[in-house]
């Protein structure tokens, strides 16, 4: 509120004040990825315009402590490689990133943000045709990872349920909503724990460009 508030003074440079946001935005998208809690943030945050104003090279600087981490790009990768992002409070928002970075746009340039539910192209529950497609365990280690998850509208995420692949990709074909979505049936033919782990990669190298230390 203090940067919004300096901005709006006419004290600080728009750029600037983006800048901040930059660092601030990829501090808290990089610790969602690893999974670190929040204990300490507060203690940061409450004198961090005091400790760095508006100067992105300062607020970099202050926004981490020996307690506190800013996550490098190799804790990055092993977390998306990893750790769950389904149910992540930044799950939401890291889809919508992706989805309008491959639309061409920013976030500014919406003019609205549909409503969208979170798909996962191996199904959550291990069943039907997917039991012979692979383990339970390794169902369970990889299910909920970025990789295996897409965006999709309410009808077509219920439409879809636990079909197999083949079965999914035939009903889903028609889905114009999300680019990420047509890209991912156009670029694959079958999908297990290799392919799953595969895109993880793809989207982890992506996410250290979009959210940089």
């Amino acid at each position: 509120m203090q940067l919004i508030s300096s901005v709006a003074a006419g004290a600080v440079d728009e750029s600037n004040a983006l800048a901040v946001c930059d660092v601030v935005e990829s501090f808290f998208v990089r610790r969602g990825f690893v999974g670190l809690e929040p204990t300490g943030l507060h203690s940061i945050f409450k004198k961090l315009w005091a400790d760095a104003g508006a100067d992105p090279e300062l607020v970099k600087k202050n926004i981490q402590t020996g307690t506190i981490s800013f996550p490098d790009d190799d804790e990055v990768v092993e977390g998306i490689l990893a750790k769950p992002l389904y149910k992540k409070r930044i799950e939401k928002y890291v889809l919508w990133a992706y989805e309008i970075d491959l639309q061409g746009q920013t976030f500014a340039q919406l003019s609205y943000l549909p409503k969208i539910t979170t798909d996962h192209v191996m199904p959550q529950e291990w069943k039907g045709e997917w039991k012979n497609v692979i383990s339970q365990d390794i169902h369970s280690e990889v299910v909920h990872l970025w990789g295996n998850l897409v965006p999709l509208s309410n009808k077509e995420n219920s439409a879809k349920n636990a079909k197999s692949f083949a079965d999914a990709k035939k009903l889903l074909g028609d889905e114009t909503a999300f680019v990420t979505t047509k890209r991912f049936l156009h670029e694959h033919e079958t999908w297990g724990r290799e392919q799953i782990l595969k895109r993880c990669r793809k989207l982890a190298d992506w996410a250290t460009k979009r959210w940089p230390k």
